[in-house]
């Protein structure tokens, strides 16, 4: 019998594994490709395959170490060929597939209108609005300082399509003026421009009166409102400068919050000893918050209020059981209470790589009260990681420095973990000031994101589009919708 073309060409393909993480959660081992961003399911042939090609192998080789490990010829030729079109296999010497990087089109600029706080919590990493300042710096944002902001952001930025305006602290509403004033002028250059503008806020929730409310109604503020757990959990650590607790205010604010219609409140959690995850997920989905935003807390291993090592083993059980939170929002047409996972699994439905953990330095900036200009709020008073001022404007050069510096492909302990690509580094504010501290729940938080993309890939993908607008899902999910599209799509 000649020898066909095709099996010339099969016995001269070289193959070789693609570089990979192999995890296994509930019982389902699971492979992520660590460049391309692919996920499957691993069984055991999937298992021989990869190993058998570690190194490199022919690809009529593989087949017949496949078929000599008890597989069958056909078996083995179908799975070769599965494995290859999954990304997992691909031909030596061939690069990888170079994935786009994430960019968004939205300039975001936090402001620290108050660099002071009227609470004392102990575990306060912007140190009660003071920072990183070596002296003590403005107590709040001036006048001739506030009035420059709205002006020469657009003008750094000009013709952009969308502005985001976060007041930061200290405690942001012991100058609620500025807020004001700027959101005002804000509204007016945008009307000017057509850009579109996001309004933030991240307060401590003591100083909201129903003017500031009805104000955030008015501009649909997102509104960052932190909350510690109940009454004992939150007055454990936040208090007044007389020792007072402050959740009963707090609980007040929270109220007038969401009596307003157009106003987004994320409860914001600090976890800690005594105060779960988990916990602070319940206690705010219970209160009414519409998102949930619970770190751990960011302390020195035996201080007060540090997590101790089964602690912060419970946060990584915890962070994984975010997979059962986040199915059943999802399959509900919802969007999850906690949102750490979903920009990790909208990158794995559109398969971009994140270069670097956000956009500080980039499209997002912290401007101190004093009119410096720093890659975000928390590298504040760091003068290694200034960017420039309102008078002077934004570096590029340092700016771009920055970012190199900061970035998963410049970080050596980045180089070799499979995560980077999902992670992007690290916050480099906690980097620069922790190290690498976080890499186990950030890791924890990339399969968990990789189980829940894959339970809907397998599925229906187009479910995967509540976490961006649950209206859309609604809407596919129509009768009208659906007979529109008919029963193949």
């Amino acid at each position: 019998m000649p020898v066909l073309d095709r099996d010339i060409r099969r016995a001269e393909v070289m193959l070789a594994a693609t570089p990979h993480h192999r995890f296994e959660i509930n019982g389902i081992r699971y492979l992520f490709g660590t460049d391309n961003l692919r996920v499957a399911r691993e069984d055991a042939w999937t298992r021989e395959e990869l190993r058998c090609a570690e190194g490199g192998i022919a690809q009529d080789v593989l087949v017949s170490e496949l078929a000599g490990r008890g597989f069958d010829i056909k078996t083995s030729e179908d799975k070769v060929a599965q494995l290859r079109a999954s990304g997992f296999l691909i031909e030596r010497g061939c690069a990888p597939i170079e994935l786009e990087a994430g960019q968004g089109d939205c300039v975001t600029f936090m402001v620290n209108v108050s660099q002071r706080c009227n609470l004392t919590c102990s575990y306060c990493y912007v140190n009660q609005g003071l920072f990183d300042y070596e002296e003590k710096p403005v107590k709040k944002m001036r006048r001739e300082t506030f009035e420059t902001v709205v002006p020469r952001v657009f003008r750094m930025f000009p013709d952009n399509e969308s502005y985001a305006f976060h007041f930061y602290g200290g405690e942001p509403l012991m100058n609620f003026v500025a807020i004001r004033e700027m959101s005002e002028a804000a509204l007016d250059h945008a009307k000017m421009s057509g850009a579109r503008l996001q309004f933030y806020i991240t307060t401590n929730g003591t100083l909201i009166t129903e003017e500031v409310a009805d104000f955030f109604d008015r501009f649909r503020f997102n509104v960052y409102l932190s909350v510690d757990g109940d009454k004992a959990s939150h007055d454990e650590y936040r208090t007044y400068h007389n020792g007072r607790g402050s959740f009963d205010d707090v609980m007040k604010s929270f109220e007038l919050l969401r009596s307003r219609p157009h106003v987004y409140v994320i409860g914001s959690s600090v976890i800690r000893d005594g105060f779960s995850l988990g916990e602070a997920i319940g206690f705010l989905a219970d209160h009414g918050a519409d998102m949930c935003k619970a770190e751990r807390v960011r302390l020195a291993e035996g201080a007060s209020g540090a997590l101790t090592k089964s602690q912060r083993d419970r946060y990584l059980r915890d962070t994984r059981d975010l997979i059962e939170h986040y199915i059943e929002a999802i399959s509900h047409g919802r969007t999850a209470m906690d949102y750490r996972l979903t920009p990790k699994i909208l990158q794995l439905l559109m398969r971009r790589r994140r270069t670097f953990f956000c956009a500080a330095g980039e499209r997002m900036f912290g401007i101190a009260a004093n009119g410096e200009i720093y890659p975000c709020a928390l590298h504040v008073g760091r003068r290694r990681a200034m960017l420039g001022s309102l008078d002077d404007g934004i570096d590029g050069e340092l700016a771009n420095a920055f970012r190199r510096k900061y970035s998963a492909q410049n970080q050596p302990r980045c180089a070799t973990c499979w995560a980077r690509n999902l992670c992007g580094g690290g916050c480099s504010a906690m980097v620069d000031r922790f190290g690498h501290e976080d890499c186990e729940a950030l890791r924890a938080e990339a399969e968990a994101a990789i189980v829940v993309f894959d339970h809907f890939a397998t599925n229906d993908p187009l479910q995967l589009l509540a976490l961006v607008s649950p209206e859309i899902v609604a809407w596919m999910n129509s009768p009208e919708e659906q007979g529109s599209r008919g029963p193949s799509q």
